[in-house]
């Protein structure tokens, strides 16, 4: 459903879809909180570049 909204298709859909599951996934935020020592904003900017960046806006 997140994926419809940016238009994107086929190889680039699978790479946003996958890019969108990461920047949900609790565990990813988990890691760049302890492991990278990012605040919220700094874990917000690295998971939202890298959606803009699968779905080629980046």
């Amino acid at each position: 459903m997140l994926v419809a909204g940016w238009g994107a298709r086929g190889a680039a859909a699978t790479r946003l879809r996958a890019a969108l599951d990461l920047a949900l996934d609790f565990h990813a935020w988990r890691t760049l909180a302890r492991r990278a020592g990012l605040d919220e904003a700094g874990a917000v900017e690295v998971l939202a570049g890298t959606v803009r960046a699968a779905a080629g806006r980046g």
